[in-house]
């Protein structure tokens, strides 16, 4: 709750979208797994479980675009994509 004594200066938190946006893959060199967050700032990143690991995005909608990029990509390298349930990740 936003206390109305602070005449304006604290904001809801700009979440626009519904969360977390995530992709889970897993392949002979391990698991792979990427999620669109969105920070206390407002700003997306795709954070991802290899390589560059953190990733600015300009809106939740490039966000989603990346996300089936890196799905594209990781099925191409013959990872088999893995039910979010069934990882554990929201059980």
């Amino acid at each position: 709750m936003i206390d109305p004594a602070d005449d304006g200066i604290t904001l809801p938190l700009p979440v626009t979208a519904p969360c977390p946006h995530s992709v889970r893959y897993a392949g002979e060199a391990g698991m792979f797994t990427a999620h669109l967050i969105q920070d206390l700032m407002g700003d997306w990143f795709i954070m991802r479980s290899w390589g560059q690991a953190r990733k600015l995005v300009a809106s939740v909608d490039e966000g989603i675009v990346e996300l089936a990029r890196i799905s594209k990509s990781l099925e191409k390298k013959g990872c088999s994509p893995v039910p979010l349930l069934q990882s554990g990740l929201f059980a």
